[in-house]
């Protein structure tokens, strides 16, 4: 890739890429090959093009590589150069390259779907997928901008885990149905549905506990209106179902990645840990 305005060469990164690395997107995004695996990346600055006033050589960074126009320019690499179109933020001074190159992507999801179902104090919110890279840290964004946050996850070390993180209640997915668990609890419904793993029908179902003017975000390609609101009323004899606000997270702006530190009132994000499941699926 040769140098020129706004590229930048990363040396010895860090990456994370095993959602591309099996194949998943490519019946998801157009891809330009030969295509090179891995988004996410944490390195060191070697050379910088002209007019990139933001970083500077030996400047320790960390962000992702987007998939649009195509899926090209990948991670996996000694070196990354790259145009505008990367997402670079600085590293800080006490997080290691492996951690930094679980962020970028995870976080910038997570911050897309809270983004999207709008959760503030008193609302309760429903995370599903809570133990994956997403899913961590978007329950950490919810529980700071004071929503109860209800996660889907295993009795024992899991629950322990996002119960860390600021999540005020579990279900175990594994012997529970989430839907009629969340049911029992709040017999008139959520405000917001956060679903990192369910599609159709699955996906369907949990819409159906969330409050009507509430809001459900997707990261699955699943919103459908009419397969969701299907569980409501829709086409029953005319009814006319209640309807919540369904949401697609925003992630066209690259700032994203500099707003937790920057967000005034907020404690740290907890860091994912090599092998913990929060780094489960941080990167495409």
């Amino acid at each position: 890739f040769a140098s020129g305005p706004r590229t930048s060469r990363l040396p010895d990164c860090r990456t994370s890429g095993h959602f591309q690395a099996k194949g998943f997107l490519t019946q998801a995004l157009p891809h330009e090959f030969p295509s090179i695996v891995g988004r996410d990346f944490g390195g060191v600055v070697e050379a910088v093009g002209e007019g990139h006033a933001d970083l500077a050589v030996g400047d320790e960074v960390l962000g992702f590589i987007p998939v649009w126009p195509t899926v090209h320019l990948g991670t996996y690499a000694e070196l990354i150069a790259v145009g505008p179109e990367l997402a670079v933020v600085r590293k800080p001074a006490g997080l290691s390259f492996e951690t930094a190159a679980a962020i970028p992507l995870a976080g910038a999801t997570a911050i897309g779907v809270v983004d999207a179902v709008e959760v503030g104090p008193g609302a309760v919110l429903l995370v599903v997928g809570a133990t994956g890279g997403v899913g961590s840290i978007a329950v950490q964004l919810a529980a700071q901008r004071g929503a109860t946050v209800i996660a889907t996850a295993k009795a024992g070390d899991e629950a322990a885990f996002v119960r860390s993180l600021g999540a005020s209640e579990t279900i175990d997915y594994s012997v529970a149905n989430v839907a009629e668990a969340v049911r029992v609890r709040y017999p008139g419904g959520i405000d917001a549905l956060i679903d990192l793993v369910d599609r159709n029908e699955a996906l369907a179902a949990l819409s159906s506990i969330v409050q009507d003017g509430g809001r459900i975000s997707t990261t699955m390609n699943a919103a459908d209106p009419l397969i969701l609101l299907w569980p409501r009323g829709a086409g029953r004899r005319g009814t006319r179902p209640p309807q919540p606000a369904i949401r697609w997270p925003d992630t066209s702006d690259r700032t994203f990645l500099g707003r937790p530190a920057e967000a005034p009132g907020r404690r740290d994000l907890a860091k994912p840990q090599e092998g913990s499941p929060s780094t489960c699926g941080a990167g495409a």
